[in-house]
């Protein structure tokens, strides 16, 4: 199981002049300082397409597109389609951060950014507290730096088996068991990782940390999380050469392989290595 990660957001980040601590991110208190994780995020108009997601939160489209088996990078998404994006996480003071540009738009605030753009992913205090523009009268152009909610696995969490952490959006009518279906995951790791109890609600539009493990990889090799690359399958253990197969989805098994090798597998076949 893993251990009590993170204090779940409840609905603090609505209050844009409350300044919870828990409303900046999550504390940065794993073994690593940086990793790779994931985010949620479902497409909606401007953007729909892998392209358009990964400019806005500053991901690899390619990637996107790979892990939720979409044809292309400019293949148009049906609208509300639940994405599942990669991305960098690192330690930033305390916080665990990932940071997008981002171009403000007519009528935008920090509040509008944070929960209708960014959908939950971050929050009108970590904006405000990350930009120095004045909330109220952001003029369209200016040139915002987006602090992306994300985590590193906790150190119980790594001797559990958890290899990265996801951060998913919960929607109007989720609850833990159907979550946790979904993502193939155990419903007790995530009310630990999130600190909550089977009484806990979860409000929707707020993320909620799903541990991602070699245990499920074991069991069913197949989720986006589970691949290697380079022509590499992932048995939750160990990769292992398959010559069958092409490298399409990310690496998340941390503490397998370090980042040095992975970096020279990639380089091997003239790609980048995407490990921070």
């Amino acid at each position: 199981l893993s251990h009590s990660q993170q204090t779940y957001i409840s609905n603090k980040q609505l209050d844009c002049m409350d300044s919870p601590s828990i409303s900046k991110g999550y504390l940065c208190n794993g073994l690593l300082k940086s990793c790779k994780s994931y985010v949620t995020f479902r497409s909606q108009p401007s953007y729909d397409t892998s392209i358009s997601i990964a400019y806005l939160l500053g991901s690899d489209a390619s990637s996107i597109a790979s892990i939720n088996n979409i044809s292309t990078v400019n293949q148009t998404i049906p609208s509300d389609k639940l994405i599942i994006v990669p991305i960098s996480c690192s330690c930033s003071g305390s916080i665990y951060q990932h940071y997008a540009p981002y171009t403000a738009k007519k009528l935008d605030s920090y509040f509008l950014i944070a929960n209708n753009t960014y959908q939950g992913l971050t929050t009108c205090q970590a904006m405000t507290g990350q930009n120095y523009y004045d909330n109220l009268d952001l003029q369209p152009g200016t040139e915002l730096m987006v602090p992306v909610r994300c985590a590193c696995p906790s150190e119980n969490q790594t001797v559990d088996g958890v290899t990265s952490l996801l951060a998913y959006m919960v929607k109007w009518g989720d609850d833990i068991p159907s979550i946790a279906t979904t993502f193939g995951v155990n419903e007790q790791s995530i009310l630990e990782a999130n600190k909550l109890s089977q009484d806990s609600i979860i409000f929707p539009f707020t993320p909620l940390l799903i541990p991602l493990g070699s245990k499920t990889c074991t069991t069913d090799p197949g989720r986006f999380f589970c691949d290697c690359p380079n022509g590499y399958l992932a048995d939750g253990v160990n990769c292992k050469t398959d010559s069958k197969k092409f490298p399409v989805k990310w690496v998340t098994l941390l503490g397998i392989f370090s980042a040095r090798s992975l970096s020279q597998n990639n380089n091997n076949n003239n790609e980048l290595s995407f490990w921070m």
